[in-house]
């Protein structure tokens, strides 16, 4: 049983490292057996097509992902959360010189015409992770932190597209300067003057 998991997994890893590097739809099975070091019946047998193992690697990748954010958001004062949140967010694409990207922008940019079940997927994904923001942004404005001039729900939809603009500009560029931008304006929007900048 434990073999047999750790196959599954290697795919999986396999898979998510080149789409991050060439996109889903242009990574192949046979690429994915090639740098998981596995033979063609382990996939078939986990995985019967590309599809049904790109969606394992998502599925993946989302619940890593949205444990990320709360865990991230989770602090004792709403300042606190959501600089780390933002700090966070950067030392992530920092640690992978930003090659790759966000493979939820990516997804979206690839499939969002050619696959709809692939689109339908990261379309839930944003909105949960809008939704986490939103939780956030909320508070704030009930404990008089944050304006209202928008609805938690408009202000979350705008940070994350701000965010996945930072994150592709700098990996177009390959350096932090772009979205540590991004990041230093949300942070100075959505935090008290008088907490630390980042």
């Amino acid at each position: 049983m434990e073999q047999s998991k750790a196959t599954r997994d290697r795919l999986i890893d396999a898979a998510h490292s080149l789409a991050l590097e060439k996109g889903i739809a242009r990574t192949s099975v046979s690429d994915v057996l090639e740098a998981a070091d596995t033979r063609k019946g382990s996939s078939y047998h986990y995985f019967p097509d590309m599809e049904s193992l790109g969606l394992a690697v998502l599925e993946n990748e989302r619940v890593q992902f949205l444990d990320k954010i709360d865990n991230w958001l989770n602090a004792p004062t709403l300042a606190e959360g959501i600089k780390r949140f933002l700090t966070e967010a950067l030392k992530l694409h920092e640690k992978t010189v930003f090659a790759g990207g966000c493979i939820w922008g990516n997804t979206v940019l690839e499939m969002c015409d050619a696959n709809l079940l692939f689109a339908e997927f990261v379309s839930g994904v944003f909105d949960e992770w809008v939704e986490k923001i939103e939780d956030v942004i909320q508070a704030g404005q009930e404990c008089g932190q944050l304006p209202r001039e928008v609805t938690a729900h408009e202000a979350a939809g705008l940070v994350v597209s701000v965010i996945e603009g930072g994150v592709m500009l700098s990996c177009f560029n390959k350096e932090s300067v772009p979205l540590e931008g991004t990041l230093s304006f949300l942070h100075s929007t959505l935090a008290k003057p008088e907490s630390a900048a980042l």
